[in-house]
């Protein structure tokens, strides 16, 4: 299987084919979804006939679906990365490149446990966080990074995803 470390400046430079794949499954129905919803959702607005504190109302709210719509989509494209890149036993240094591209993309601090809930992938951010070398950080039970208080709900996730062989997200 893949090796299991924390990425590597050199492995997150992906090809410029893979940037054309990113761009034609993520970026540009992302671009699309968001100018509909942009401007469609101003139209309305503009032709609903609400008191100007109405439309300002309106605004904010369609705002906010916005910035929850655009994270529901950035995660169930990040789940299907995560899981096409699961499905397989071995990867290419280009696949194991676009994951790490895809993990060091994400604005946190991100681990990746498996079945026995031990930490098997890692991006920079939580390296940092942890402030541990990356042997220390390798095959270390969730408890070990996780507070007391989320244990059992970790636990019940990671049951989840086992049974239901879907990725989920804590």
């Amino acid at each position: 299987g893949a090796a299991n470390h924390a990425p590597r400046k050199e492995d997150a430079i992906p090809s410029p084919g893979s940037y054309r794949t990113v761009f034609l499954r993520a970026a540009l129905p992302y671009l699309v979804l968001s100018a509909v919803w942009i401007l469609g959702s101003d139209w309305l607005i503009s032709v609903s006939g609400l008191s100007d504190s109405g439309q300002l109302t309106a605004q904010n709210s369609k705002g906010l679906v916005f910035v929850a719509v655009s994270a529901l989509y950035m995660t169930a494209v990040a789940g299907r990365l995560l899981e096409r890149a699961n499905r397989s036993e071995t990867f290419s240094a280009s696949q194991l490149s676009n994951r790490e591209v895809l993990f060091e993309s994400l604005p946190g601090p991100l681990f990746v446990l498996d079945a026995q809930a031990k930490v098997t992938f890692w991006n920079r951010r939580f390296h940092a966080l942890m402030g541990l070398s990356p042997e220390d950080i390798q095959g270390q039970p969730a408890e070990f990074v996780l507070a007391e208080a989320d244990h059992a709900r970790v636990r019940a996730v990671i049951g989840a995803c086992l049974a239901t062989g879907k990725p989920q997200t804590v």
